[in-house]
């Protein structure tokens, strides 16, 4: 089973394209990149890919290789970003390859993702 096959059964894509008013998705990156951009003065749109290794209610860690992050899908409803399908959310589990879509902020101690 290929790796597209994994993401579609986990139905876990979180988009935020439409809410920038950008045309196309953004580039996939890896987690360390993102990570390595401790320094973030404004969100920027970003995909990643990575296996769940720990989920509770609306938030989310992946990680990739060597490197792991925080996807924030809880503070993304009240902030009108979330685009997101909640059937999808709630199907993520520990051990599941995702790809997330948001925006890399710098978080409260290091960058993290806003699910959009």
């Amino acid at each position: 089973m290929g790796f597209g096959t994994i993401v579609l059964q986990a139905v876990a894509w979180l988009i935020v394209a439409g809410e920038l008013g950008q045309d196309a998705r953004p580039a996939l990156v890896p987690i360390a990149e993102v990570v390595a951009n401790a320094a973030i003065d404004q969100p920027y749109p970003v995909r990643v890919r990575g296996v769940v290794t720990w989920r509770r209610n609306r938030g989310i860690i992946i990680q990739h290789e060597q490197a792991g992050i925080w996807i924030d899908a809880q503070s993304t409803p009240q902030s009108g970003l979330w685009r997101g399908d909640e059937a999808a959310l709630e199907s993520v589990r520990p051990g599941m390859e995702i790809e997330v879509e948001g925006l890399a902020s710098r978080g409260g101690y290091m960058p993290n993702i806003l699910a959009a």
